[in-house]
Formats: structure tokens, sequence, C-alpha cells
């Protein structure tokens, strides 16, 4: 068995959520796993189940006799040198990838990359022993036996979006699609999910995007949700909503609608990222975008300048809402297939791909 410091953030982005399940894989298989945070630390609030076995692995120090995986954005990966073996991680939402990464990524034994889509662009750009590792999640937690959080006695029709509060996450698209497409009178809400210390003056915005939908006065239902879940409870909030849509412009690989395809929910995302290891036309509504359009700085982020991003339509969004509604039986069958799908091909099982190659170190 394999000594491993994982280099990783441990709070509830993202990364952090899918490095604490491949701690949790690499432990199940009997590998000695210890941690070194790059940000506070382990949150009982969002670990209360597991929170003594994160807090156990914590190490202040790396260790010289240990193999380090840095599962992180590389910038941050230059922060903590180690002396031995080393796993890097090369993950972007887009094409064209930064090709100052390169330099010192192909330093390393390995360089994880989370989706088919990453492996591609890294590959075309020269990036040396890259490995194919999918994203992975705990099907003990999200799976459709799974209760909902909520009830729902009126039958409301509920849309769900989960996300960082960025442009590139495109909720303002999403708002005006569904703010356009349904009347005050139809029994829907769009719930939008995402942390209190990230969003910015909802209703401000809200304002602002129904003043722009002419000859019109009247809205359907929509809310805000900044409250933080632990990673207990995240299966059965999805679980409470009939769909799971995210206008996305880019992705790494996109956990959240994973997450909604375990748990028996269906999909509408973007066709385009590494959404696509999951999201197809047997397992989800997909959203196809007219064109790539370079855009100068996406959200103000260094590695995303000048980079191309997929143009998506108010109306090509509005559409698939509207069938995912109207024609919901439908969208279930979808999504019991998709359930199986990801089922088969991100469970805990997939880490073997790390342990067979880091037999030949």
């Amino acid at each position: 068995m394999s000594m491993i410091q994982y280099v990783c953030f441990t709070g509830y982005t993202g990364f952090a959520i899918a490095a604490k399940n491949n701690i949790k894989a690499l432990l199940s298989r009997g590998h000695t796993t210890r941690v070194v945070s790059l940000d506070l630390g382990f949150n009982k609030t969002i670990n209360p189940k597991d929170f003594g076995l994160y807090n156990s692995l914590v190490k202040n120090q790396l260790g010289s006799d240990f193999i380090t995986l840095y599962h992180c954005v590389p910038f941050m990966q230059r922060r903590c040198k180690c002396i031995g073996k080393k796993i890097g991680y090369a993950t972007f939402e887009t094409l064209e990838p930064p090709l100052e990464w390169k330099a010192f990524l192909n330093n390393y034994e390995i360089i994880i990359t989370p989706s088919k889509f990453n492996y591609n662009i890294f590959q075309k750009q020269g990036y040396k022993n890259l490995l194919y590792l999918p994203h992975i999640i705990d099907f003990e937690r999200f799976n459709s036996d799974v209760i909902p959080l909520f009830q729902n006695p009126t039958n409301e029709f509920k849309f769900l979006w989960i996300g960082t509060w960025k442009k590139r996450k495109n909720y303002e698209l999403l708002i005006k699609s569904y703010l356009e497409e349904f009347e005050h009178d139809e029994n829907v809400c769009l719930t939008i999910k995402t942390n209190q210390s990230a969003i910015k003056n909802p209703e401000i915005i809200l304002k602002r995007i129904k003043a722009e939908i002419k000859n019109k006065k009247h809205f359907p239902k929509i809310s805000f949700d900044k409250t933080v879940l632990s990673d207990d409870i995240m299966p059965s909030y999805i679980k409470s909503f009939n769909c799971f849509v995210s206008p996305t412009l880019g992705e790494g690989f996109g956990l959240p609608g994973l997450q909604s395809m375990a748990v028996g929910v269906p999909v509408i995302t973007t066709n385009f990222g590494g959404v696509t290891d999951y999201a197809n036309e047997a397992t989800a509504t997909l959203l196809e975008f007219e064109k790539l359009e370079r855009i100068p700085c996406m959200d103000g982020i260094l590695q995303f300048k000048n980079k191309m991003w997929p143009t998506i339509t108010t109306n090509v969004v509005k559409i698939a809402m509207r069938n995912v509604y109207e024609k919901h039986a439908e969208a279930i069958i979808k999504a019991k297939y998709a359930e199986a799908y990801v089922m088969e091909r991100f469970g805990y099982n997939q880490i073997s791909i790390l342990e067979e190659a880091i037999k030949i170190l």
C-alpha cells in the first residue's frame, strides 16, 4: 500500500468536495493518507459525520517519505514544495489552458485530469504523464433512495441551480430565461443556491433583470438560498427538487450535475466542457451553444484572460426548461437511466485507476 500526503482545500468548494471523496476512497483501499490543508481546515458544520476522521489526518508539514498529491489549481501547488515523488492536478473550465502551467506540471510523475475534456485539452498542449481520473462521489449518500429534505404539499415544480456567484456559471441568463418563459400563476419556482459569502445583492440583480423583460409585469416565483449545507444534508436537499438546471459556460467537471443524477433528479446542462463526462443525450437535457466567443477576462480571473467560451441563448434555456416541466414523466425515465449510468462510472472503485498508476512510480 502507498503512503500519500494529500495537499488540498478542505471547505465547501468543488475542489474540496472532490478531494474529500478521493481521500475516503484511498482510505477504504488501505492506503496511508495524510492531509495538508490549503485553507482553514475541515469544518464540523460542513462535515459533521466525518469531521473526526478528516481532522485526524491533518498534518502541518509535508513529509519527505510520502507521495505528494496536489489537488488544487496549479499556482497553489507552488506554495507547498516537497521532496520526493509528486502527483499534480490539471483542470480547466474551457479551451486553451495557460501554457505557463506546463513548465512545472510536466515535472510531476503523474498529472491527474478529472474529465476527458480536460485530458484532451491538456494533451493537445503537450502536457505529459496525464492520467484521467474522474471525480467520484459517495453513493451511500447520493442515491435515489434519499428522502427529500422538504415537503411539497402543493406539488410545486421546483427548479434548482447550484453554483458559485460568478458570471461563468451563467446565473443571470438562467434567471432571465425562467422569468420570461413561465407565468406568475404557474405552480413553479426557481431556487438559486449559493453561499452567503459569495452572493451579492440578489434582489437588486433580480429587479434589474425584471426591468429588462418588456411587456411583463408579473413573474413566477424565484428564491435565493444562502444557507450553508453540510455534506450529509446535500443529497436530501437536491432530492427535494424536480430538476437541476445549469447553463454553465464551462466546468472542469461540474459535481452538482453528477450529484443530481445520482439521486434521480433530471438534469439540464450545457453540452460543453467537463460535464459531458456524464451529461449526454441519454442522461440529460443538453443546452447546445451557438458558437465560441473570445472574452477579454471572465470573472476577472487571470488564467481566464482572452479565452473562448460558449454562447447560449435564452431561447435554448427556455425550451429546455419548458420541456422538462411539461414532460416530466419522460425526464424521470431519462433520470433513472442517468442514475444507473453514473453509478457504474463514478464510484469509489474508480480510485483503482490512481492505484495502478502509483504502482509503477
